[in-house]
Parts: structure tokens; sequence; C-alpha cells
């Protein structure tokens, strides 16, 4: 029997009306928690959207302000280095999920816990908000269809494009890019997929995510 909050074989996954924290405890959804995390939820987009809109408007004087004299090779350097430390980030934070044998300190998993919103995984974030029960199928799901959507999406903008007989070669850019943002994460989850134990009683055998 596990305790309060808890599921699972090994009692390690959270139960329904639960969300995770700092990947090894779980605590229950109040209504408080619920509204909180909303509510950062909201005006964290709200910020992301001013802020890409303010760089929309303002490119050339943004453009200027930090670009200033830098060469291309400078700035290619940065960028090379900005998507490393991004990927580096994304990997760190399904770490307690990829090695649960590692006790990691609490203060480090609480801090991964906060930058769970680098790994794009919308429905681990969901889950994390109390917005959906904790079902690693969905997450599964969501990794894999939701990028495939949005690569439809670029296709069918970029088709557009092309019978109005607009440039579109900045699509593939964004296409790219998007494929970047995603695939640690995706392949992380699909992987994920085939982690199983033998271990168990009566040769039983679980799925490491189902545990």
């Amino acid at each position: 029997i596990c305790a309060e909050g808890y599921s699972g074989a090994l009692c390690a996954v959270c139960a329904p009306r639960h969300h995770p924290v700092g990947g090894y405890t779980c605590e229950a959804c109040t209504t408080a928690y619920v509204a909180r995390t909303i509510g950062g939820l909201v005006a964290l987009s709200v910020l992301v959207l001013a802020l890409a809109a303010y760089a929309y408007v303002k490119q050339d004087q943004l453009t200027k302000l930090f670009m200033g004299s830098m060469t291309s090779r400078r700035y290619t350097s940065l960028e090379n280095k900005g998507k490393i430390l991004f990927v580096m980030e994304q990997m760190a934070v399904g770490m307690a999920t990829q090695i649960p044998a590692v006790a990691l300190p609490t203060s480090y998993a609480a801090y991964l816990a906060n930058l769970e919103v680098l790994s794009l995984d919308m429905q681990s974030t969901a889950e994390r908000a109390c917005l959906t029960p904790p079902d690693f199928y969905m997450r599964l799901v969501c990794a894999t269809a939701l990028p495939i959507a949005a690569s439809l999406c670029l296709v069918v903008y970029a088709w557009q494009l092309r019978l109005r007989h607009d440039s579109w070669s900045h699509v593939y850019g964004w296409f790219l890019m998007l494929t970047y943002c995603v695939f640690p994460t995706a392949s992380q989850t699909i992987f994920q997929l085939f982690a199983c134990d033998y271990d168990f009683d009566r040769g039983e055998a679980f799925l490491r995510m189902d545990y």
C-alpha cells in the first residue's frame, strides 16, 4: 500500500490530484497552488508575447544596440554557445526521471523543477500545474505529435508563400530551430518507452515510467 499521493508498483509515481515536486516528492493539488501556477503561466506567456512583439517592432534598433560592431563570426560563436547551454539545460531537467537511482540534492532538484519549462514538454508542465493527471503515455503523444503538427503548419505556411511568389527560405530556418529545440525532450521521452525492469516477483515486468 502506497503512502497518500503516491502510486505505481514501487509507489514512485504521483497519484491523481497530486503533482510532482523536484522529481522525488508528490504534493496535493490544492486550489491555491493551481491558481498560483496558472497565474504564473499566464503572466509568463504574456511577458514572452510582449517581448516578442517589442523585438519585432524595434528590430533594427535592437540589432544595432546588441550587435553593434560585432562580426558575423563572433555572432555565430555566441549563437552556438547559446544552443549548447539550452540543450544542456533541457537534458538536465529530465535527469531525475532518466536516472532515478541517483538521488540528486534537494536544492538542485528544486532548481531543475523551476526550469521545467525549458524542456518544452507541454504535458509534463501541465502535470506540474495540476491541469492533467500524471500520464507518461500522454506525455509521449504530446512530445511526438505536437512537433509534427507544428512542422505541418510551417509546411503549409511555406507553401502559401510560394504560391504568392514570396520568399519562403526563412521558414526552413524556423523548421531547423523547431527540431533543434524539441529533439532532446522528444528523444528522451521516446527512449523511456523501451526502459523496462524484469526483476519483479512472479516474473512481472514494468515500464520504469509506470512506477
